[in-house]
Parts: C-alpha cells; structure tokens; sequence
C-alpha cells in the first residue's frame, strides 16, 4: 500500500541521497551514473543534481573570469582545461535528468524498433543498431537484450563489394546471434564473388534452425 511504500522510500533517501551509493559530486561516480541505468527519482537526487550543476556552473564562470585576466600560456591552458571539464560535468550532469533516462525499457525498445531500419549489407554496410548501441551503456544492453532488433537484414554481394570478408562475418554473425531464437527474416542477393558468397553461407548456417 502507499501508506506503507513511502516511508521505507524516504528513510533510503535520507540515509544515502543517491539510492545506488554513488557519489555524484565526484567524476567517476558521474560517469558511473550515466553508464548505467540509474535514474534520478528522490528529491534529494534531484536537489543533489541541480545543486552540482549549480556548482559546476559556477566554476565555469569563475575560470571563465581568471582566463580574461590572463596572459602567461601555461597558466592560461591549465585554466581552460579545468573550464573544459567544469563544462562536461555540466552536459553529464543534465544528461542524467533528461527524460529520456525515465523511459521504460519496454518503451525505448519500441523506439529503437521504429528507429532503426533494417541492417543493409551492400556496396556500403548501413547497420542503424551499431550506433544505437554506442549512444551509452545502457542503450548498448537494452539494443542487444532484444532479439527482435536483431532479426531482420539484407545482403546484395555484387561487384562493387570492397569489404573485408571478416568483417561481413562479423556483422552478421553480431545479428545471428543476438536475435537468439527470433524468426529471421534475411535477403540475399548475389552476382559473383563466389569466395565473399561462401563465407556469408558459412556464417548463415548454423543458424538455420531459425
């Protein structure tokens, strides 16, 4: 019951402001946060959150001033890499209360699911899941937790292929395995290469059971 849930709630947040145990005002547990599938939730999360961007707000603006009053290089580049950093904390800060973090799994996997078309293996490869899976770590796991994803590419190996065969396998191989037991849905056109054409073949194979 509620009566019951809210207590427990604010007794975690009073205890640890961040309910994981990672320590935000420092710059490996900010990037701790973003790397994983924390989600600010408790006042105190957000207060925290809006109280470090506050900071580092601050710290921009004061390297900022000392920079104007500068002229000695060194010094001078020593105070724009702390402004620099000061201003990554920023956008790490902000990142971590976009709303987008607050999506379900469920729902951002239907996103991506409309997002990204079909891998295509052509004269280029165009596989829209590889950079979904590079955006954080968190997008990485869901993308490769969801075999659906996974389960549907083209392939045309004709004369215009420049690829290293490694490379095809590779890919494909990436797709096979993670649409586990998926109904593929796979298109495989071919004008020559008969070596290319066999190494695709051989990586198909195991997974005909599909």
């Amino acid at each position: 019951m509620p009566s019951k849930a809210e207590p427990a709630n604010v007794q975690e947040s009073t205890t640890n402001p961040v309910a994981t145990g990672i320590d935000l005002r420092s710059n490996t547990g900010l990037l701790t946060a973003i790397r994983t599938n924390f989600v600010p939730s408790s006042h105190s999360e957000l207060n925290l959150l809006s109280q470090c961007i506050s900071d580092a707000e601050c710290d921009v603006q004061r390297r900022d001033e000392e920079i104007q009053k500068l002229t000695g290089r060194a010094k001078l580049d020593s105070l724009q890499n702390e402004r620099n950093e000061a201003y990554r904390r920023i956008c790490r800060y902000r990142s971590l209360l976009a709303p987008i973090r607050r999506l379900c799994p469920e729902l951002l996997s239907l996103i991506f699911q409309f997002a990204c078309p079909k891998t295509t293996i052509k004269a280029k490869i165009n596989c829209p899941l590889f950079r979904v899976s590079q955006v954080c770590a968190r997008w990485r796991e869901l993308a490769r937790s969801t075999p659906t994803l996974w389960s549907s590419f083209d392939i045309d190996v004709d004369a215009s292929w420049h690829h290293d065969t490694k490379v095809i396998k590779s890919v494909i191989t990436t797709h096979l395995e993670l649409s586990r037991n998926s109904p593929l849905s796979l298109s495989l056109t071919a004008s020559g290469q008969s070596s290319r054409l066999q190494c695709i073949v051989d990586a198909i194979a195991p997974h005909s059971f599909h």
